[in-house]
């Protein structure tokens, strides 16, 4: 197995596009890449999954991470990605569905992310990878248009973080979305929980396997969140579940706008 692309379920066009992607830019066979939810390269009939994918980890000659909102709430990627640290073997986190840098903790925090909405960071890929594999890339005339394709499924869903004046996230800061749409991400190991985090260093907003900010020393960063996680309580966004509780659950109301905020990343930008 030559490529191993960890993702969630709910990224299956994202992993669709990569795959085709690779597979444009690369001379690999189907069977060199190795993504579950994407047919003809996932798992076999009789295979055990766990096994598998634990195989995929350890063996794999280069391992994808997909991380977006999304993959970061699954414990499958998190387990994936930690246990490929662990081996020390060759790993490239790619970003996507808006999520940032800032977002991601440790150890993945410590690796240099690549953007998936920059096409020379896509293009970059693409050396590297030739020089992991030791193959030689194909004409970049070949695998423009699959590239530029995954690229545009990333985009798409990065506009939460670029909306304009009258879209439905000018109601609350940047920071503020980008908690409501985690904690509301469909499939999100925590059900729409944000949790307060205290600690003798400070506090901090805990999201599924998320804590803002990722250093509890960074006093500018604690207040930026903890302002973000005061609004949605004030917007009525979220509540807690009982008085005096650091557990607060997404209400109806920040559920609607969450559900807003998603239609607004799916649509082309107006203007």
């Amino acid at each position: 197995m030559r490529i191993f692309i960890s993702h969630s379920s709910d990224d299956v066009e994202l992993a669709e596009g990569l795959v085709t992607f690779l597979l444009r830019a690369l001379p690999l066979q189907n069977t060199d890449v190795f993504c579950t939810s994407v047919p003809g390269h996932g798992l076999s009939v009789g295979d055990n999954v766990n096994d598998r994918i634990r195989q995929a980890v350890d063996t794999a000659d280069v391992l994808i991470g997909l991380l977006t909102p999304a993959s970061l709430q699954s414990m499958y990627v998190t387990f994936e990605l930690g246990a490929r640290w662990g081996v020390r073997k060759p790993m490239f986190p790619i970003l996507a569905g808006g999520l940032r840098p800032d977002l991601i903790g440790e150890p993945l925090s410590t690796l240099q992310c690549m953007d998936a909405t920059d096409l020379s960071a896509l293009h970059g890929l693409v050396d590297r990878l030739a020089d992991e594999l030791s193959v030689t890339q194909q004409p970049p005339g070949t695998y423009t248009a699959a590239l530029s394709a995954f690229q545009r499924s990333a985009e798409v869903s990065t506009q939460t973080t670029n909306h304009k004046a009258d879209s439905p996230a000018s109601v609350i800061s940047d920071e503020a979305g980008q908690l409501l749409l985690l904690a509301t991400a469909e499939g999100a190991y925590n059900r729409g929980d944000i949790i307060i985090i205290r600690s003798m260093a400070g506090a901090g907003i805990q999201v599924g396997s998320l804590v803002m900010p990722n250093d509890p020393s960074d006093s500018r960063e604690e207040a930026l969140w903890l302002d973000a996680f005061r609004e949605l309580e004030e917007s009525g966004l979220i509540t807690s579940e009982n008085p005096g509780s650091d557990v607060y659950r997404t209400t109806t109301r920040g559920y609607n706008l969450s559900d807003k905020l998603r239609e607004t990343s799916d649509r082309p930008p107006s203007g």
